[in-house]
């Protein structure tokens, strides 16, 4: 039985920097620099692309399986982005303000930066003055480590969650790409009677109607904050809406007492 010990990521990777160019070095083609850009939702994004002269390179090209890593942007919460180089990428390095982090197995060293660990790490590391994480600093980084062999079981089950989340979300892509043409082709256009798409069991020509002629449209009145309670009746506000069409739970609920809402649940201009 192997323990857990506490250890200096510095003292399991090894860590490179990215490259810094000037704008005259920038070209239509050439060597590729990946940028906070580059990185979206933990992958590689090449829609957004900076190439450079070979000439100005100094720092190492990517590799697969290194990860890459945001340490320098205006935006603290883009602080600690990160992805993995998942395919051979030729002449591909990264720009001054990211890091790359290549091991053994960076699978489980992945997981660890997926995980609340790092982000306090990048708390206690952030720079005073300026969004950034210092090379050294990060080295020092505090994470738990085990035997090789329960590290890498633990990151080959985090690289297959990954990898279904990742069909499922292009799954999603898909059916959200599918109702969009749906709801462009399946109700008629302008002056137009009949859609493009159409169930073939029905034929009748549409109809343009006013809303408020079919159902009750209304507005509450504002809900001030000295009528919160924590229990009771609750009540949704727009940032809550928001959250529930992203399928996301409103992180706080607010409710207000049965006399309120007597009042407020009446609907203007009716």
């Amino acid at each position: 039985m192997y323990d857990w010990q506490q250890g200096k990521l510095g003292d399991k990777v090894n860590f490179y920097s990215g490259l810094t160019y000037k704008p005259e070095n920038i070209q239509t083609n050439g060597v590729l620099v990946l940028r906070s850009s580059n990185i979206q939702n933990h992958h590689i994004n090449l829609n957004d692309n900076i190439y450079v002269s070979p000439e100005v390179v100094n720092t190492t090209f990517v590799k697969k399986g290194d990860l890459v890593v945001v340490v320098r942007n205006g935006s603290k919460n883009l602080i600690g982005k990160h992805a993995s180089i998942k395919e051979k990428m030729d002449n591909t390095v990264i720009g001054a303000f990211m890091t790359g982090i290549r091991s053994k197995d960076n699978f489980y060293i992945k997981a660890l930066l997926d995980s609340d660990i790092f982000k306090k790490e990048i708390q206690k590391n952030l720079g005073a003055t300026i969004n950034q994480i210092i090379t050294g600093n990060f080295k020092k980084m505090v994470f738990p480590f085990s035997s090789q062999e329960e590290e890498k079981s633990i990151g080959n089950l985090f690289t297959k969650l990954d990898e279904t989340i990742t069909l499922l979300q292009r799954k999603e892509k898909k059916y959200n790409d599918l109702k969009k043409a749906l709801l462009q082709n399946i109700f008629p256009g302008n002056d137009q009677i009949i859609p493009i798409l159409r169930f073939k069991e029905f034929n009748d020509e549409w109809q343009q109607s006013k809303l408020g002629e079919i159902m009750d449209v209304g507005s509450v009145k504002r809900i001030h904050q000295a009528d919160w309670r924590n229990e009771g009746v609750r009540f949704l506000r727009a940032r809550d809406i928001v959250a529930l069409s992203k399928n996301e739970e409103p992180t706080d609920f607010l409710y207000i007492d049965n006399s309120k809402y007597n009042e407020y649940s009446k609907i203007s201009g009716k």
